[in-house]
């Protein structure tokens, strides 16, 4: 009874519900009904589920960025860094102590 409730609830980030991404209709009343979605209706239906998924994603990744004070990182042609190495023990240095160009 869970699993048909969830699947048939309007997600919040798609804001479609599973079913009917899936079948095409949802079974809220518990009678069977012959309601076929057309292809076309179907593609935009989840069309608009993938569009509304990718602004949330979106919105998330900013937000996390934002938290974590993420920026772009300021390498340019020419610059000295490090190299990060495999460590085969603990004891192994993390970065070649060696500075590249």
């Amino acid at each position: 009874m869970f699993l048909k409730v969830y699947r048939e609830t309007p997600h919040s980030t798609t804001k479609v519900a599973p079913a009917t991404l899936l079948f095409g209709f949802a079974h809220t009343s518990g009678i069977p009904q012959i309601d076929t979605m057309s292809l076309e209706k179907l593609k935009e239906l989840h069309e608009y589920a993938r569009r509304n998924d990718e602004e949330a994603k979106k919105r998330m990744k900013k937000d996390l960025d934002l938290r974590m004070k993420a920026r772009e990182p300021q390498i340019k042609v020419g610059a000295r860094v490090l190299l990060k190495v495999e460590r085969k023990v603990n004891s192994d240095p993390t970065w070649d102590p060696t500075p590249y160009t």
